[in-house]
Formats: C-alpha cells, structure tokens, sequence
C-alpha cells in the first residue's frame, strides 16, 4: 500500500468515524421515546402477522377473518419477522432494525460519492447522517429506510455502466433497481431517474434499452408469481395503492396541495431547518442544472445520473397525489448528493473555508432540531390512548377506530373510514386520530355526525396529533 493510500485512508476515518458516530448516536438515544408514528403500528402489525402465522396479514375487523396484507410487498415485513425471531417483537427492536439499515445506507453514500472526490463524500454523508428528518424518519418502522438499500446500489451499478458503457453492467443496474421497485412500490420514480439520465447523456442506447426493460421483466416476474400465489385479493390491493398515487382514491390525511404544505410547515415543520432550507432551494437549483444540461450536453454520465435522480424525486413528489412524509427521505437523499458535488466545485480555491464553516452549522442546527423534536417533545397520542382504552374500556366493547390504533388495542373494532349503518349499530366507542393533515372533514358525513354526537372522554396529543376517545350516546 503506497503513502498516498495510507494518507488518504486516515483521512477518510479522521472525519468519517466521528460523522457515522455522531449520525447512530442521533438515531439511538431515547430509541423508544419518540412517539408512534402512523404507519408503524400498521407495519409492526403486518411483520407480527408473518412472524406467528407465516402469512401477511392485519388485525381483522369485529366478525371478519384475516385476510392477505398486500397493500405494499411483502419482503421489508418478512425481513422485519426474520428480525423479530433473532431479537424480540417490540416496537423497539423494530425501530432497531431501521436504524442499522439507515447505518448501511449512509456507508453506501459514502462508497458512492467517494466516486466524486473527498470533499464530496464527507460533506455527503454529513448531510444525510445528521439531517434532522432523516435521522427521525430512520428511527421509525418505516418501509423506506430498507427501500434506500436496494436503490443506493442500483444508483452505485449504474454510475459504473456509465463509465464502462457495458451492456451488462445496465442490465445490473436495472436489476437492482427493479428490485427497489417490487420492495415498494414507490421505487417506480426510477424509471423516471433512468429515462431523464439518458435524456441527458443520449448514448449507450442499447445499456438503457436492457436496463428499462430489466426493471420491466423483474416487476412482471413479482406481478404474475404474487397473482398466482394470492389471486384477485393482490390485484385488488394493488390497483387501491395506484388509485391513491394517480390520485382517483383519496387517502386520508395524505392527500393534499402545495398550499397545506406550506401551512403544516409554518405550522409545525419549521423546526426542521436545513430540511426546508434544502427542498426550497435544493429543487429549483437541480431543475434548473438539469434543464441547462439538457440543452447545453455538457454534464459527465456519473454527474448526470446523480441529478437526474435528484429531479426525478422533484418531479414524482409533485405529481404524485400520495404524500406520505416517510417518502420524503427519498428525494431527500439523492438531494443532499447532488448538493455535496455543487457545494463543493463552488468552494474551490479561495471559498475552500465555507465547507467547514457550511458544516458546522449544519451539525448545529440539526442537533438543536433533534433536541426540540426528540428530547423535548413529550405525548405518544398513539400508544398513550391505546394504553388507556386496555385498561380502562372493557374488552368486549366495539371501537370504530383507525388502523393505526386497532393492532394496539385488545377490543374489537369497526373501521372508521369504512363504517355503514350495520356496523354503526354494534359500536360502543370511538376513537379517532386528527394531525396537522388528517381532518374529521375528511370522513364521510354520516361519521361525522356520530362523532358530532359522541361523548368525549379523554384526548391524547402528541407532536403534530391528537387521538380523541368519545362513547356513543344512544
């Protein structure tokens, strides 16, 4: 091994070990404190389900059997049962879990942007391991924080077929990144990712061809293996998640315009600084780049591809009528790549002392974020109110209820949004969640005019949302 190796390595671990320490530390503390967020007790419940019975699955309503869970893929829910069997079934050994995938994510960052220079790889990963969202976002059970693996490799494959111009190589690539695509479904964005890289590179034609059509093949394979194994109950729960996405079938609490966003942000999100800081001025930035490549043909293949995951993100996030904050680390990351590379061909020659200055404060705002949102938030509306309907409301009771809420209740339940007059008859109680985006307006107007009339017993807040217990009156 030469000097300039050796040199290069300490390097790397002066600055790297203090970035990963800093970013599993932030992702660790007070693991389980952090409040239940929506779609974790619904995955928690569908990994329990694989775990005890080997089929996907969620709580059945009150006089129903379980049925197939098949709203998203099953394989980060089987990952999340093998990992129940080595560890516990807890929230928080499922919490553990995202937190070592989020720790393989940021090493494949690095291995990726170390591709564009030192500078760029630990200023890189410094903004991904320390960005506020994401450090809360890879504390939660959420699907996406795996989804990152699949894709990081998918974006590290195709950068090197880029360089070698070898149609295997984009077959790799393809195949890695239609895998991302069938972990969840949300990985379709790469489709657009590939088709505006070879917008901008216009070569390797026939790379792209097999690529395209290797994430095709490997999508078809996961449709017509899972249609034979689970029959129209799959197309079924396929068609209602693309419904939701097109925006045909509205989604409570996830469907909304740039205005409410704006409004949630004033309201509640502006303690995630550099977050907001870097959607505002980070998406028009890479449109704009990627707009002028596109005319201009000047960009490097490996440059193109990072920006062109970059706007891909940008433009999906606004079509899309399905807004779940948990996809927001999606295009947070391809994001804060993009901007690593730009800041740091900014900072050439005499603007060199901005990085350090930029990262300094980066690392400070982020953690006075984490300690506002983390340490000093107190309420758990979710598990605060099912712990006081176990024990306080009898167990043979009927709740109408959310999804959210039924894994962690012991009672019986009727779902909220899909009440009808049968089911209204057997019910006891309600308990219904509202956030800074999930309204009772949003219901229909028949259960709104029995919440109208509801006794209410007790309220749960958390963060951004409420869960109210009422008893009917009859």
């Amino acid at each position: 091994m030469t000097k300039a190796k050796i040199s290069a390595i300490c390097y790397y671990m002066f600055f790297l070990i203090p970035i990963l320490a800093l970013g599993l530390l932030l992702r660790l503390v007070d693991l389980g404190r952090t409040a239940l967020e929506v779609d974790e007790a619904s995955n928690h419940e569908v990994a329990l389900s694989i775990y005890n019975t080997g089929t996907p699955s969620f709580k059945p309503e009150l006089g129903q059997v379980a049925q197939p869970y098949l709203f998203h893929p099953p394989f980060g829910y089987d990952i999340l049962a093998g990992w129940f069997k080595l560890t516990s079934t807890s929230f928080d050994s499922a919490r553990l879990l995202n937190v070592f995938a989020s720790m393989i994510v940021l090493l494949l960052v690095f291995a990726i942007l170390r591709h564009y220079g030192k500078g760029v790889a630990l200023l890189g990963t410094l903004f991904v391991a320390l960005d506020c969202w994401i450090v809360l976002t890879n504390r939660m059970i959420y699907l996406e924080n795996m989804l990152l693996i699949p894709i990081l490799i998918g974006v590290w494959l195709f950068i090197k077929a880029g360089e070698s111009g070898k149609t295997s190589s984009y077959v790799l690539a393809g195949f890695a990144f239609g895998i991302a695509i069938v972990f969840k479904h949300i990985g379709i964005y790469l489709l657009l990712a590939t088709i505006a890289t070879w917008f901008l590179v216009r070569r390797d034609n026939r790379g792209y061809i097999w690529m395209l059509t290797t994430m095709t093949l490997v999508v078809l394979v996961y449709v017509i293996v899972m249609r034979a194994n689970f029959g129209q109950v799959f197309l079924d729960q396929e068609l209602t998640e693309f419904y939701r996405l097109i925006g045909t079938s509205s989604a409570r609490g996830l469907n909304y315009g740039p205005i409410d966003a704006i409004r949630i942000i004033a309201d509640r999100y502006w303690i995630f600084v550099t977050t907001v800081i870097t959607l505002v001025f980070g998406w028009p930035l890479v449109a704009v780049r990627y707009l002028r490549s596109l005319f201009k043909r000047d960009i490097p293949s490996e440059h193109a591809v990072l920006l062109s995951w970059a706007v891909a993100g940008f433009v999906f996030a606004a079509a899309s009528q399905l807004k779940s904050p948990n996809y927001l680390i999606l295009w947070l990351v391809p994001l804060y790549m993009y901007l690593a590379v730009e800041i740091i061909n900014w900072t050439r020659g005499e603007k060199k002392f901005l990085v350090p200055a930029l990262a300094v404060a980066f690392v400070l705002l982020n953690v006075l974020s984490w300690n506002y949102r983390i340490v000093q938030t107190s309420g758990d509306a979710l598990r605060d109110s099912a712990a006081y309907i176990n024990n306080n409301v009898p167990s043979d009771a009927v709740i109408a209820t959310e999804s959210s809420i039924a894994p962690l209740i012991i009672q019986g339940y009727v779902r909220l949004d899909a009440m009808t007059s049968d089911k209204l008859n057997k019910v006891d109680y309600i308990a219904y969640y509202t956030s800074s985006t999930v309204r009772v307006i949003d219901l229909a107007p028949g259960v709104q005019e029995v919440i109208r009339n509801c006794r209410t017993i007790r309220e749960f807040s958390g963060f951004k949302d409420k869960v109210t217990l009422c008893k009917r009156t009859r």
